[in-house]
């Protein structure tokens, strides 16, 4: 009987490599489309990676990381990632909820004592769900309406000064009516960077750790995600992305990197080899190569679908982070992100194992949008037919 185990371990093991060898071939065989879509889309440079199954299937740069001095984008280049930050602090959240024992129906408090809510609903507390799924009824008015970036150089401003300044009514840039809904918590998809920040200080508290060391030591130390920071300063003298900005007569100009003090939510930096390894772990039940970053009770609760009113027709569902929609009878998980001179994204299919992040370094507008689309498709389909015939054959 131990006989037979052991034969059949082997042959999963040797028809998962086998896949993995397949996908790659077909995925370089890719690289002509792809870099006619990045010219025909007109941007910059083009980072790309995708796992299945744990492992690391395809890593590629396309065009320049720098077009003035001809830099070429790399797996090693440097990209802020924008909201795809989102859900890295989404899952770190979950993880010191589960560690503590907490349900995600649990109250937030912006200070230790002292629950946090909609003052049009003051008696409502605002849970981790919903922050989580963007049904908090927070939303980002004065967020957007101050502009709390800063180009060139990280913030000054603390998570908790901004926090404490646009949610408290003894802040400086209260406002009931444009920091939250008139609907109470749970009960509107309203899109929410400060519900994430929030989110990010709720981590810091109940951790008793920075986020920005809880992630190092217990997600990116051991996936090996040595070029993965949350702040321009630690990007110093490393190959960082510059960031092109479509300035209001279509001229394509470099901008300088921003930060803002609202890092959980989108100040993330990293490399496409360094996120593949992240997003791979996540579509293969918590496991990148061999080493662990989250237990599959954690990642099915954060792929449950959830039911709520008011999300976008470009949307079909909201989970934990993720937004979900199907294409050719598959589930996907996606999350975007964009920022001055930034648009990326990451799609995760736990059905299959496959992982595909993209980072570019220009603004979006309606075609990067459709070659971010056409380009997920294209990786799709071919992993899609590299499994199908590597089974056959097996």
């Amino acid at each position: 009987m131990r006989t037979k185990w052991i034969i059949f371990t082997l042959f999963l093991q040797s028809w998962g490599a086998l896949a993995q060898t397949n996908c790659s071939v077909q995925l370089q065989d890719l690289s002509k489309d792809i870099e006619a879509l990045r010219v025909e889309a007109d941007i910059p440079g083009v980072a790309i990676g995708a796992a299945l199954n744990g492992e690391l299937v395809y890593e590629e740069g396309f065009g320049f990381a720098d077009k003035l001095h001809k830099t070429p984008v790399t797996p090693s280049t440097i990209f802020q990632i924008a909201s795809v930050t989102k859900p890295i602090t989404a899952l770190a959240v979950m993880e010191i909820a589960d560690k503590h024992l907490l349900e995600l129906e649990s109250s937030v408090a912006l200070e230790p004592g002292s629950l946090l809510a909609n003052p049009h609903h003051p008696s409502k507390g605002i849970t981790l769900l919903q922050l989580l799924t963007h049904t908090s009824s927070i939303q980002d008015g004065m967020y957007y309406e101050v502009d709390f970036r800063t180009p060139g150089q990280d913030s000054a401003m603390k998570l908790s000064e901004l926090l404490e300044d646009v949610l408290l009514e003894s802040g400086k840039y209260y406002s009931a009516d444009k920091s939250f809904l008139k609907s109470p918590p749970g009960e509107q998809w309203s899109y929410s960077n400060m519900g994430y920040n929030l989110l990010g200080n709720w981590a810091e508290q109940q951790s008793g750790l920075n986020l920005k060391d809880w992630t190092q030591k217990n997600f990116f130390g051991p996936l090996g995600m040595d070029h993965t920071f949350w702040t321009i300063a630690d990007t110093s003298g490393l190959e960082v992305a510059t960031p092109y900005q479509t300035l209001s007569d279509g001229q394509l100009v470099a901008v300088a990197q921003s930060s803002t003090p609202g890092y959980p939510a989108g100040m993330l930096r990293s490399t496409v080899s360094d996120l593949t390894k992240f997003f791979g772990a996540v579509a293969n039940s918590g496991v990148f190569m061999r080493e662990t970053i989250s237990s599959q009770k954690v990642l099915q609760e954060m792929f449950a679908e959830r039911s709520m009113s008011g999300i976008p027709d470009h949307l079909e569902s909201q989970l934990v982070a993720w937004n979900s929609y199907n294409y050719k009878k598959r589930s996907y998980l996606s999350h975007w992100g964009g920022n001055i001179g930034v648009y990326t994204a990451a799609y995760v299919a736990p059905e299959t194992g496959l992982a595909l992040v993209i980072l570019t370094n220009r603004n979006a507008e309606r075609p990067q949008i459709n070659m971010l689309k056409e380009l997920s498709k294209k990786i799709y389909d071919v992993v899609e037919r590299c499994n199908t015939k590597t089974a056959v054959e097996s």
